[in-house]
């Protein structure tokens, strides 16, 4: 039996995504040792958005998980 065709686009579209973070991953790790050191500053960043969202209270962002993931 043949799969629906919007199964096949589906299937095509994961598999891009998961073909991207898999490219992601490997140039991660090649170029960790110069992330490391803006990482902290992206942290830093991070943490205060999302006390800034917990503060305000704003409910559109806590479901959404865009900011704090």
């Amino acid at each position: 039996m043949r799969k629906s065709r919007t199964a096949t686009v589906r299937w095509r579209l994961l598999r891009r995504v998961r073909l991207h973070q898999r490219k992601n991953d490997i140039h991660a790790r090649r170029y960790r040792h110069i992330y490391r050191l803006r990482r902290e500053s992206h942290l830093q960043y991070h943490a205060s958005l999302v006390y800034y969202v917990i503060q305000r209270g704003l409910p559109r962002y806590h479901q959404c998980g865009r900011f704090l993931n």
